[in-house]
């Protein structure tokens, strides 16, 4: 035998050997362009009977060299096709059919899926060098995809700062699909763009020198943003000749329907001079943060017919400490509360008084419903958020050695909560719990959603 024939034999052994762990012998079939969507903006979602989804979590900073090939095929994009809307499985529990469609790193620290159309939509640490000759794997690349794989994965846009200072969202209009990416570094780059995303991508600057901004907070479960109301709410500082004359400064709104900007807060519109700091944005109230001459408080707003109303305040003092907002709206039963969480608490804000919700724990991870989740002990809890049994709370998860990373990846759907879980290799692997279970005694199951690599793959007992 030839030199080159024992080559090629040797690659094709290889090859056979990666695809017992990275890629099912049957092709999966595309959904068909009307099929609905269910979790866009998380690390799994479905169109029509097709689950697609980051297999495992990696953290960008593993990455030295390439991201690409087999390296890390433990946190690839995959899809599979569902059956009756089940997983099917292994006796591992690892899937049986499914299909590799882009074999670099899409599970890690700031993933998140997205379907629009006949594309999927996902991001992917860079894997180009910086000025200093090092990895920039803490720059964000946002590419796409088509559904069928027909077509080469297309890259978006390569972020200038850093993943963790980068706020993005996608939304379609008139079955045009567009990105939003906020860049604050703290230092050089600070700007909001859109991109229009079409086989060429264009960009155009939406404004620049923010000082806050809140993207929508409710996930959009569709293919339509309609949570958005068209909005996003932002502040900036006064203009150097301004500060001349003028104290505070100015909230903007900007319509992403029209690409409109208007001032609706702030010095030289209201005549006050007052300091204004976004919170957090839901369907059509906006929370604030004002600094007038004698104190800082926290308020909400309403949007009616495109025009932002008055602000009722729901704090006396904002020295609260809080660093995470969580609006929550539930119409049925009349709930309408800002959940925020300090260091130590959470508490809920929908009078003048807070009222706390958790004393001891801070760890929440989203609100639904009427229930604030959050994690404690390597589990999932939930708390009520009003009646008569406000503030009771439920252990959901037992999970007794396994490791769940509560810090990347936490996503829920409206049914599932997918999150990953590191299993004996050491390797993290998305898991998923169905929180609608009517069967269940004393907690939630729960099931990988997920293909093994080969090193990874549970001994036999």
């Amino acid at each position: 035998m030839t030199n080159l024939k024992k080559i090629f034999v040797c690659l094709i052994l290889c090859l056979i050997t990666l695809g017992l762990a990275c890629c099912s012998n049957a092709k999966i079939d595309a959904p068909v362009q009307s099929d609905s969507v269910v979790g866009n903006g998380g690390s799994a979602v479905v169109k029509g009977d097709y689950l697609y989804f980051t297999n495992g979590y990696v953290s960008k900073t593993s990455i030295t060299d390439s991201n690409r090939g087999n390296s890390y095929v433990n946190s690839a994009l995959y899809v599979t096709k569902l059956v009756n809307g089940e997983l099917v499985v292994d006796d591992n529990g690892a899937i049986i059919d499914y299909e590799m469609i882009f074999d670099k790193i899409s599970g890690f620290e700031q993933g998140g899926l997205y379907i629009f159309g006949e594309y999927i939509y996902f991001t992917t640490p860079c894997t180009q060098k910086n000025t200093e000759g090092e990895i920039a794997n803490d720059l964000l690349v946002f590419k796409r995809i088509k559904l069928d794989k027909s077509s080469d994965v297309q890259t978006i846009y390569t972020t200038k700062a850093a993943g963790d200072k980068v706020q993005y969202m996608y939304y379609s209009e008139d079955n045009v699909v567009f990105l939003l990416v906020h860049e604050n570094d703290g230092e050089d780059i600070n700007t909001l763009t859109r991109f229009n995303i079409a086989r060429k991508v264009t960009s155009a600057l939406v404004d620049s020198d923010i000082t806050s901004i809140v993207l929508p907070t409710e996930r959009d479960n569709t293919e339509q943003a309609t949570f958005l109301n068209g909005r996003i709410f932002y502040t900036k500082a006064l203009t150097e000749d301004e500060s001349e004359d003028y104290e505070g400064n100015k909230m903007y709104q900007y319509n992403v329907t029209s690409n409109q900007i208007n001032q609706v807060k702030g010095t030289t519109i209201t005549g006050t001079q007052n300091t204004y700091k976004v919170l957090a944005f839901l369907n059509d109230t906006l929370y604030y943060e004002m600094k007038d001459d004698i104190d800082t408080c926290i308020y909400k707003a309403v949007v009616t017919d495109g025009i932002l109303g008055g602000g009722s305040r729901l704090t006396n003092s904002a020295t609260h400490s809080y660093t995470k907002f969580l609006p929550i709206k539930n119409t049925v039963r009349g709930l309408d509360v800002l959940v925020c969480a300090t260091s130590s608490a959470v508490h809920a804000l929908d009078s003048f008084v807070p009222s706390v919700i958790l004393a001891d724990v801070a760890n929440t991870l989203f609100v639904n419903d009427h229930y604030l989740y959050y994690y404690q002990n390597d589990n999932i809890y939930r708390v009520i958020l009003d009646g008569n049994d406000k503030g009771v709370t439920e252990q959901l998860t037992n999970f007794s050695s396994e490791e769940v990373l509560f810090t990347a990846g936490i996503d829920f759907d409206d049914k599932y909560v997918y999150y990953y879980t590191k299993i004996d290799s050491g390797a993290y692997y998305l898991h998923r719990t169905d929180l609608t279970e009517s069967d269940m005694e004393d907690f939630y199951s729960h099931e990988m959603v997920g293909v093994y690599a080969t090193a990874d793959i549970p001994e036999e007992e």
